[in-house]
């Protein structure tokens, strides 16, 4: 019944934190205040994606985050987000650049902190 993207966003999230807190891997139990996860998504789509990729994949964390040797994939995965959202969706409202200072905050596990 939500009519605006954060509410639904913020409906689909309290959705999966259910259903993902299965599998163990799950980060969103870590998400206490989700009215200021709400702000911080700015109704962007490219950065509620990368929150739910980051939160229910332990394999996503390990492949975005540097490793031992400092290598990740951090800027080939949002080049991708960032491309396929922009293409197939009116809801990309950040800059390349603004999207991906918002998914490093969510590596370094800033929103989850809130």
């Amino acid at each position: 019944m939500a009519d605006k993207p954060n509410e639904v966003y913020i409906d689909i999230l309290v959705d999966r934190m259910f259903i993902a807190q299965r599998t163990g891997q799950s980060y969103y139990g870590r998400l206490y205040d989700l009215d200021k996860v709400e702000v911080f998504l700015e109704n962007d789509i490219c950065t509620f994606t990368f929150l739910v990729l980051f939160s229910e994949s332990e394999k996503f964390r390990e492949g975005v985050r540097p490793n031992q040797y400092g290598d990740s994939h951090f800027d080939i995965v949002i080049e991708v987000i960032y491309e396929v959202c922009k293409k197939r969706s009116a809801l990309c409202y950040l800059s390349q650049s603004e999207f991906k200072l918002k998914a490093n905050k969510i590596c370094r596990l800033h929103i989850y902190n809130f």
